[in-house]
């Protein structure tokens, strides 16, 4: 008997990821590298002008708050004041490390509390989540 793979299971799983970005955990796997310029040119134009308010938490909500999130260091924080594209470097060093998920971006665009970002990039991360789906192998 042969096994088959079923897309319309696998269809309905990954619109339960892209149906909502408040269940994250399906995004924690997915790395930041998947992000396209036009997203994190995007994210870049909500985040990079420095925020004169801190949140309930101490941060900012902006790509200064977004690197402390991420845990880079002050250092780092501070030349990343220099760059043009703030958040898009950032996007880049953090899609290098461990945690540099679509998960973790959003709970620290919730902890932020820019809902804003999350919701423009909603489309962007759904079509990114499905196109990884679908082009990963699968074994049977």
């Amino acid at each position: 008997m042969k096994d088959t793979l079923n897309i319309e299971s696998m269809t309905k799983s990954s619109n339960k990821m892209v149906d909502g970005l408040d269940s994250q955990n399906g995004y924690f796997c997915l790395s930041l590298k998947v992000l396209g310029h036009s997203t994190c040119k995007l994210l870049s134009n909500h985040l990079d002008d420095p925020a004169d308010i801190v949140t309930e938490n101490g941060l900012t909500p902006d790509v200064f708050g977004l690197a402390e999130l991420a845990g880079f260091d002050s250092s780092y924080v501070r030349r990343l004041a220099s760059k043009p594209e703030k958040t898009i470097a950032l996007l880049d060093a953090w899609s290098r490390k461990p945690d540099g998920t679509i998960g973790k971006l959003l709970t620290s665009l919730d902890t932020l509390g820019r809902l804003d970002c999350k919701t423009d990039i909603t489309p962007s991360v759904g079509t990114y989540s499905l196109r990884v789906l679908f082009t990963m192998p699968v074994f049977i």
